[in-house]
């Protein structure tokens, strides 16, 4: 566990209130100081001989418990990797690395990754600005080696192009039921955003992604954000998705809505096959003073459909909102049960990579915050834990030091992974042994 002048870090504890006065969140109190938590470094990047380097998206755990994810540099060509983090033999030994595909220059930057059927990994390339002219954005699969030790095969499945589809996919793809892929992208589709935003065609889309009779791959947009900039009614640049049990797809958007700081809606599937999806906005953000803005990641699904998600609210150095379908239709009503205050260092700023735990707890990341690396903090791991009367509290988990080898930076889409026992696996982008980030194990 790291230390400082030879003392283990404290952890801190806040308790957050979510009944609101006069549209007022309450003030968090500070409870009793708890031990942290024990965290193992798994692996270093070093960016040398094809390693992979700054990850921001975090792992998957695979069949086996080996770890999957990406990196946004490094690899053969410098361009990003996807790796594989398989668990010692024997309790107490070193993990092994690899990395299992490099993708080409020019590809875009990869988003998280997606476990299909047997093992198969699915993900999502994003071009960015810098790259528009390489292309529009990937989504690709890996299928694994059909013998042990053998190369993993990549495929580019779909080529975004600026015709109506979406262009510069974001977030992990969604897996349903029946092998439909599901993802959204930030710009693109029909809706009427040219000049505003980033200056690209479209305001974002949903799509999904079929397997065709011939074994090949079949795009479809979904829905196509509108945007209806002089109403800010629709939202526009959606994040990532989340699937109900009942199929419904949910997610945010970073801009547009009623105040014009993001929504959240739900994309019903057809009634009949072959019909038309239909979206809705459940929820404008920053209606309210204390209400949260900008939600920046994907979305958790909690108990009796609530809905858990990480933002850039209430006061711009983020927060952790919590939307309860109402039981007679209408907008779902929000409640921010976290949020860091504004004082710099301590409880966390930047949240993201939102898992759900056990009996109800969450846990999530900071990008910035703790004591270390200076006003901003390295970031650190926290846990939001429901309490009988309706507070939540939170426990700092760990706070990252950047120093002897701990990891520093966890990037807001980092997406973190819950393990045997509830230990947390998860990356930072900064950190480690060559300072180009680590991926971590948190035990409790």
């Amino acid at each position: 566990m790291p230390e400082k002048d030879g003392r283990p870090l404290a952890s801190r504890v806040r308790i957050l209130g979510v009944a609101f006065i006069l549209g007022l969140t309450a003030l968090p109190r500070f409870a009793a100081a708890q031990p942290q938590a024990i965290v193992k470094i798994l692996y270093s990047f070093s960016g040398q001989n094809g390693d992979g380097s700054v990850p921001q998206n975090g792992v998957i755990i695979g069949a086996n418990k080996e770890l999957y994810g990406t990196t946004s540099l490094g690899g053969a060509w410098g361009a990003g990797a996807v790796f594989e983090l398989k668990p010692p033999a024997t309790p107490g030994g070193a993990w092994t690395e690899a990395v299992i595909y490099s993708f080409p220059s020019g590809s875009g930057y990869p988003n998280a990754l997606t476990l299909g059927p047997n093992g198969a990994l699915y993900g999502t390339t994003n071009t960015q600005r810098e790259q528009r002219a390489t292309g529009w954005g990937t989504v690709f699969d890996l299928k694994p080696p059909a013998t042990a030790g053998g190369t993993w095969t990549g495929t580019v499945i779909h080529n975004f192009t600026p015709s109506g589809d979406g262009l510069d996919p974001v977030g992990a793809l969604v897996m349903g039921k029946d092998g439909v892929l599901y993802g959204t992208t930030t710009h693109g589709g029909t809706g009427r955003c040219t000049q505003v935003y980033g200056g690209y065609a479209g305001c974002g889309t949903v799509f999904d992604l079929r397997r065709l009779a011939d074994g090949s791959w079949g795009e479809g947009v979904l829905y196509s954000f509108q945007g209806r900039i002089d109403q800010h009614e629709d939202g526009l640049t959606p994040q990532g998705l989340v699937m109900g049990e009942d199929g419904i797809l949910y997610g945010g958007t970073y801009n547009g809505g009623s105040a014009d700081f993001g929504t959240a809606f739900a994309l019903d599937p057809p009634a009949v096959a072959g019909g038309a999806w239909t979206e809705t906005v459940i929820h404008n953000f920053g209606l309210t003073y204390g209400d949260c803005i900008r939600p920046n990641s994907t979305p958790v699904m909690g108990t009796n459909g609530t809905i858990y998600g990480g933002s850039l609210g209430p006061n711009g150095t983020g927060g952790v909102f919590m939307l309860t379908p109402p039981a007679a239709g209408g907008e779902w009503p929000e409640v921010t049960i976290w949020y860091p205050g504004q004082s710099p260092g301590g409880l966390g700023f930047y949240p993201g990579g939102l898992v759900s735990g056990a009996a109800g707890a969450l846990y999530g990341t900071a990008q910035q915050g703790g004591i270390d690396c200076g006003e901003t903090g390295c970031g650190l791991v926290f846990e939001l834990s429901p309490a009988a009367n309706g507070t939540w509290i939170e426990t700092v988990l760990h706070e990252f030091t950047g120093q002897n080898g701990d990891g520093a930076t966890p990037y807001p889409s980092s997406t973190l992974a819950v393990g045997a026992n509830e230990a947390i696996y998860g990356t930072t982008t900064a950190g480690g042994t060559a300072g180009l980030g680590v991926v971590f194990e948190l035990d409790r």
